[in-house]
């Protein structure tokens, strides 16, 4: 069978829109992006083992994070075409816009949040981790704290997953998937909270260009959007810089709102988007 984000972006393909390259990072996947002879492997998924500065690695990462032929064609691919990021992806997403955004029609925003207090210091921690164990090393109490974390206000839960959304088929899938919840590795973990740092910070706002349509989305009860709260957030800074973007929070949804079971309304919605935006 299909993957989940392949069944989601095959949905759009059908409405006209062509799905050029998919990369599973963006669906709770957290596959290696460097180049390597088996990418499946447990060697080589959960990092993304990038160079020393972290402004530069994180931007690289962001490339590669959306598919493996950006670092051969550079920025051509993205032209003319509208990014898709849902969670750790949005923050990838983000960070992409803050640098190519000349280059885009658009940009959807899916599943964000915001740098919580102390992840400077956590990725402190990271680097000093990295150093001494090596960058493919686990921390299982680390890897681990985001479910623990996420699932804390889910009440009557019956799985650490339960965040993800109300249709208890989707965090089935995901559970059995073995593809999704890979631990990051303690280089990928501190890349993560560098990218994060840079989509959340204040002056990301206006490295974006003006004009350029955006699309906020996200769940009312997202964990990861503190509630709608983070989304929020997210675009009132960039209205603060002169932007525009819509913002939609659907109640009753999670943070994978494309899985949930009153999920055409979102599909229509970044649908009436994409027609606006990319043409």
């Amino acid at each position: 069978g299909k993957c989940r984000l392949c069944r989601i972006a095959d949905r759009y393909r059908q409405r006209i829109f062509a799905r050029q390259r998919i990369d599973h990072l963006q669906c709770g996947y957290t596959r290696q992006i460097t180049f390597a002879p088996n990418p499946e492997t447990a060697e080589t998924v959960g990092l993304f083992e990038l160079g020393i500065d972290r402004r530069k690695r994180a931007v690289f990462a962001v490339e590669k994070f959306y598919a493996p032929d950006i670092a051969v064609n550079k920025r051509a691919f993205f032209q003319r075409q509208s990014p898709f990021g849902h969670s750790m992806g949005s923050f990838c997403a983000r960070v992409y816009a803050g640098t190519f955004s000349e280059d885009l029609s658009g940009l959807i925003i899916c599943g964000t949040g915001q740098a919580p207090a102390g992840l400077e210091f956590g990725i402190n921690t990271l680097r000093e981790l990295t150093q001494k164990f090596g960058p493919r090393t686990r921390n299982k109490v680390m890897a681990g704290a985001l479910n623990k974390i996420s699932s804390m206000g889910i009440k009557d839960k019956t799985s650490e997953l339960d965040w993800l959304s109300y249709n208890k088929k989707n965090v089935e899938e995901y559970s059995n998937d073995p593809l999704c919840g890979i631990e990051l590795t303690v280089a990928g973990m501190r890349d993560l909270g560098s990218i994060t740092l840079l989509a959340s910070d204040k002056l990301w706002p206006a490295s974006v260009r003006v004009g350029l349509p955006i699309l906020i989305i996200s769940g009312g009860e997202d964990p990861i959007g503190f509630n709608g709260k983070a989304p929020v957030a997210c675009a009132d800074s960039l209205i603060a810089c002169g932007h525009e973007p819509e913002v939609i929070i659907y109640p009753a949804m999670r943070h994978e709102i494309l899985n949930e079971e009153a999920n055409e309304k979102v599909y229509l919605d970044i649908l009436g988007f994409l027609n606006t935006a990319s043409f």
